[in-house]
């Protein structure tokens, strides 16, 4: 699975704003409703995680996320919308098995916070052994940004971290 997100909304500045907030952190697609997303995850998917507003014509972001839990159940489902009534947070809760609702607007701290917890459980949701592929390939990325001239020698085991390395990154 890769670690792309899909947002889905009926209102293009919104995917915009998300796109603009978040492209440094995520891989960010988008659709323009929730017919659109199902094209998309038809063609490109599946995706890490999938947000999706709740009131869209055609289809409600209920039905769209219980669609997507059928056809593709390791992706995570966020519901995000402007429309935060009880009914409505238990029928995504109920019915499209999400991981986090969320209301509008919601501040780019929690919708970053929400989208890092929905990333870490679909690494820890992976078969034994990826899970550890992947968090070493992200701590490798992070060395990497933070000590560049000596990521690839600590990476390459020329360090001192080489016995942790072997004992942790193997399953």
């Amino acid at each position: 699975m890769s670690e792309r997100i899909l947002f889905v909304d009926d209102e293009k500045f919104v995917l915009e704003t998300f796109r603009r907030t978040l492209h440094r952190h995520f891989t960010i697609e988008t659709a323009e409703g929730p017919v659109a997303a199902l094209k998309q995850l038809e063609a490109n998917g599946p995706f890490a995680v999938i947000v999706s507003d709740l009131k869209m014509p055609n289809m409600s972001g209920v039905e769209l996320l219980s669609a997507v839990k059928s056809r593709y159940p390791d992706t995570i489902r966020i519901m995000l919308t402007g429309q935060g009534d009880l009914d409505a947070a238990m029928a995504a809760v109920n019915q499209g098995a999400i991981f986090r609702f969320l209301t509008k607007p919601c501040s780019p701290d929690a919708l970053l916070s929400a989208l890092n917890a929905a990333w870490v459980s679909t690494v820890w949701s992976r078969p034994r052994g990826s899970c550890c592929k992947t968090l070493c390939g992200a701590a490798s990325r992070s060395c990497r940004s933070f000590w560049p001239w000596s990521a690839p020698r600590l990476l390459a085991g020329e360090s001192r971290a080489r016995p942790w390395s072997r004992t942790s990154c193997r399953f």
